[in-house]
């Protein structure tokens, strides 16, 4: 029924209660008195009206900051289309910056009313996202604000039917996705999120042991085809991309310093042999020569701290760093990204190692935090993982010092193994005098692995 009528109908029934008459003239109302017709107001009556159907609005939800530096993001994949009915926490979007990929949950119970950026579109923070129709008392003390956090798996209740037996699963439509794909039944595995839901970690702990425990089968090689063109193909930069020709061209405005060293490898070999049997039989941990490199990476930058430091060329000063947040160059399918390890200097070799393994994780699948890519003081580029011996990085901005660490090998397959390495330095405040100290000294380290113990405090 229209409101209009209802108020037409609730004036007749208020006119008879309160001994009044009530004249309709072209959609106006009139009160009948001893002076004939008089304008009607309908205001105080209406004050006391009220319909059956529930008050809503209609309120834009705009893209929060979600890390330092970030202005706009670039909308990976929509969740939730126009008409359809979202829960407080629920994810509605996932969005690519020029550092990392984000989950963005919704702060409201309502109705999705309209999508203000197509996929693969660019979205500025403080920015519309979408518009969501909602309970008229809903106010901004009403609903608990929740920020977009991409370290946070937030879930919808669901029902699975996947078994005979129905099951309740707290699950979101990627986790689900991804249970999917990896031809898991989400409902055999505990998870261990809030209210026990089930997060993407997971699924991958879930299937890690049946994985491992496969044994590697032989493929035949197929050659793949050879597709031709006789038309240029324009592809837009990815943010990634984008970023990293902002802090390559100002890295190439510094004049850097090279230097080169050959290290031996055989007592590392060794080293890292004792510690991966020992801890994978024992903990599972795959270990690999990384953390080992990092771990004497930090021992060196406490005897030669101004490599661990940052230019601020504005103010003209060097600014020494306490902590050693080491970061490592990451080949991903997204792009270059260098993450770095906080507080390397407080942990161990073998906590090093663990977080390495779950920050491949998060490489891997696009989900490296923003956090995670901010902060760093010293970056190891782990070029010889693809290949090479000796190249020539270039040094992230505003740290002063970066080191390539070559493959290791045997040089004509006889004697002992070598690795070598590569250094860049800021030549406006390092002199190579220091970077060939720090060199030799981690050159020590390696050599005799060992003497990273002793140097343990």
């Amino acid at each position: 029924m229209s409101r209009v009528l209802y108020r037409h109908l609730n004036l007749l029934i208020l006119s008879r209660a309160r001994q009044i008459q009530v004249l309709t003239i072209n959609k106006r109302y009139y009160q009948i008195t001893h002076k004939g017709p008089t304008k009607f107001s309908t205001h105080l009556f209406e004050q006391k009206l009220h319909t059956s159907t529930a008050l809503h609005k209609v309120i834009p939800y705009t893209l929060s900051d979600i890390g330092e530096g970030i202005f706009e993001v670039t909308i990976k994949e929509w969740y939730i289309q126009p008409g359809d009915t979202v829960k407080q926490f629920q994810e509605i979007c996932e969005v690519q910056s020029d550092k990392a990929a984000v989950t963005i949950t919704c702060r409201y119970d309502g109705v999705i009313k309209k999508l203000y950026h197509q996929q693969d579109a660019l979205c500025k923070v403080g920015t519309p996202l979408v518009d969501i129709e909602v309970a008229d008392d809903v106010e901004g003390g009403k609903v608990e604000k929740q920020e977009a956090d991409s370290g946070k798996d937030e879930v919808t209740p669901s029902v699975d039917t996947t078994t005979d037996r129905e099951v309740k699963v707290l699950a979101t439509p990627p986790v689900r996705k991804l249970a999917k794909d990896l031809g898991v039944n989400i409902t055999d595995v505990i998870g261990t999120g809030r209210d026990g839901r089930v997060l993407k970690e997971d699924l991958h702990n879930f299937v890690k042991p049946l994985y491992d425990s496969k044994t590697p089968t032989t493929v035949s090689w197929q050659p793949r085809p050879i597709v031709t063109s006789s038309e240029d193909k324009t592809m837009k930069l990815t943010p990634i991309q984008t970023v990293m020709i902002r802090t390559m061209t100002l890295s190439g405005r510094i004049p850097q310093f090279g230097y080169c060293d050959e290290i031996k490898a055989g007592k590392l070999r060794e080293f890292k042999k004792l510690l991966q049997d020992i801890y994978s039989s024992r903990d599972g941990i795959s270990l690999t020569y990384m953390p080992i490199f990092l771990k004497a990476t930090s021992i060196a930058l406490s005897r030669f701290p101004i490599l661990n430091s940052v230019y601020d060329e504005t103010e003209g000063t060097m600014i020494y760093k306490p902590y050693h947040n080491i970061g490592l160059a990451m080949d991903t399918q997204h792009g270059l990204l260098v993450p770095n390890v906080k507080n390397v200097e407080q942990k161990s070799i073998i906590e090093i190692a663990v977080e390495l393994m779950e920050m491949h994780k998060l490489g891997v699948s696009g989900k490296i935090k923003p956090e995670q890519l901010t902060g760093g003081t010293f970056s190891i580029s782990n070029i010889g993982a693809i290949g090479g011996t000796y190249s020539r990085p270039m040094i992230l901005p505003p740290e002063v010092c970066i080191v390539a660490i070559g493959r290791i090998y045997q040089p004509g397959g006889i004697g002992d193994y070598v690795i070598n390495t590569s250094y860049s330095a800021d030549h406006r405040v390092i002199d190579g005098a220091t970077v060939s100290r720090f060199s030799n000294f981690w050159k020590e380290l390696i050599e005799e692995p060992a003497l990273i113990s002793a140097e343990l405090t």
